[in-house]
């Protein structure tokens, strides 16, 4: 087999798991999340082999990386000693020795202690945290080819597509089910394949924001200069062709799809991702004048504005409804936020282990939460549980990985001539992860974050790639 088809091999095999990942209620049972965790290491090995034989495998080089790799290298060293039994016992959690003194027995009769209150499920969080930095890993370097990243948001695009139109089948045909099977939550909310509405709200968004990139790169490619005048807008709808199209029910049936989830924040901070999209998709490709960018984006913001109006009308009843009902409210996250507050303050430093928010929850909570009340197994905030957990200064450096690779996608949707659409939709995906993960935990969902890894992945490999040897051909972007 030659080396490009091997690469084009890992390249599909890859495509197939992002696309799949969401399938089985978004990976988020063992079984499926070890499977997801097999798979993707599995083509990142593939990836290796084939970078072996292949040196232009690797086309995004060491500098362009080595910022986010030094800020999350040592947060995993730390969730990995989280876990490590062999730790000295001052960094022990304290309920290790307060369990030891209750048996009345010592460490070495089997007690181990460790930093955190949950070392095997710090082992699984640790897990799936590679998963997504090799997910990341894999888009970045395939993607740094424009044709690959061009195929993967067609894949990414139709996934939304395909688990759009299943939820609203499923909504429509056979209302509280789930993959066949009874809801066991949010049965009156649309969720695709997945369990709660917010997270599928978020992927929903996700597929949104891409749906309506490449409907806009292809738009700008068959129109030239529709958008940049007003004048002959009309007449340049005739020239486009089937992709735009494409796109566009793509977009329709995700947003019903979306509107349906009646997740307020997903809603909400969709549309502030599709507002910040705007502008990076008009400066793209070369993009026009001030004043007719000004222009450009009036007009597009203003269609988005009527198409969003038009599904409302159709599809928002229920999401209204829930909006303005006097008893929907966040429940019971503000004590939730207050508890995580206290377990913060307890362990500043070393946190009290990855995925052990469960076990946390039951060791700080108080009136706030009686014996009938619902058990939380998550804070409802990334940032405030992965700070409960690593520690204040793990979450720092992780999330400022992450705040640097969408930096560096926005800086290159804003300075790129050519292929800067695929930036400037990661950079939009950020916009949207960062907002709702600071109400909600979507992203602790392994078939939403999965896509997110690879959305990003594909914007950075973009943004550092080596320039091209030659242009590419007049009219294609």
């Amino acid at each position: 087999m030659k080396r490009a088809s091997l690469t084009d091999a890992v390249f599909w095999g890859f495509l197939a798991i992002v696309a799949l990942a969401p399938l089985p209620y978004g990976s988020v049972h063992l079984w499926s999340a070890s499977l997801l965790s097999v798979l993707v290491g599995a083509v990142l090995a593939a990836w290796a082999a084939v970078a072996l034989i292949r040196p232009d495998a690797c086309p995004v080089r060491p500098r362009h990386y080595l910022a986010p790799l030094l800020l999350v290298a040592p947060v995993l060293v730390w969730i990995a000693l989280q876990a490590c039994p062999a730790m000295p016992a001052r960094f022990a959690h304290p309920v290790w020795a307060e369990a030891a003194a209750a048996l009345g027995t010592g460490t070495a009769t089997g007690i181990a202690p460790t930093v955190s209150l949950a070392p095997d499920a710090t082992v699984s969080g640790l897990l799936r945290i590679l998963t997504y930095a090799a997910t990341f890993w894999i888009a970045m370097q395939l993607g740094a080819d424009w044709r690959r990243a061009s195929t993967a948001f067609w894949a990414i695009a139709a996934a939304g597509f395909a688990y759009a139109a299943y939820g609203l089948w499923a909504y429509l045909t056979q209302p509280g089910t789930i993959l066949f099977a009874q809801k066991w939550a949010y049965q009156l909310s649309l969720t695709g394949t997945l369990v709660n509405r917010g997270h599928y709200a978020l992927y929903a968004g996700f597929g949104l924001l891409v749906s309506f990139g490449m409907m806009i790169r292809y738009a700008r490619r068959d129109a030239s200069g529709a958008f940049e005048s007003s004048i002959r807008f009309l007449h340049a709808i005739e020239n486009l062709r089937l992709p735009v199209f494409l796109f566009l029910g793509g977009c329709l049936v995700i947003a019903t799809a979306l509107l349906l989830a009646q997740s307020r924040g997903g809603i909400v901070f969709t549309t502030a991702a599709l507002v910040a999209l705007v502008p990076l998709l008009l400066r793209a490709e070369g993009g026009s004048g001030g004043n007719d960018r000004r222009r450009s984006t009036a007009i597009m913001l203003a269609a988005i504005a009527a198409a969003g109006l038009l599904l409302f009308a159709v599809s928002g009843e229920r999401f209204m409804i829930r909006a303005l009902s006097p008893g929907e409210s966040s429940g019971g996250r503000s004590d939730v936020y207050a508890l995580t507050l206290r377990a913060i303050a307890a362990a500043p430093l070393g946190g009290h282990g990855i995925g052990s928010f469960p076990a946390v929850f039951h060791l700080y909570r108080d009136a706030a939460f009686p014996a009938i009340s619902p058990v939380y197994t998550e804070a409802h905030s990334v940032y405030l549980e992965f700070a409960s957990e690593a520690g204040i200064p793990a979450a720092v450096l992780y999330f400022s990985a992450l705040a640097w690779i969408g930096g560096a996608c926005l800086r290159a949707a804003r300075r790129l001539r050519h292929h800067s659409v695929f930036p400037a939709i990661a950079a939009a995906a950020a916009v949207l992860a960062g907002l709702h993960s600071i109400f909600d935990f979507g992203l602790q969902v392994p078939g939403v974050a999965v896509t997110f890894a690879a959305l990003l992945g594909i914007g950075y490999g973009q943004a550092a790639a080596v320039p091209p040897a030659r242009p590419p051909e007049k009219g294609r972007t």
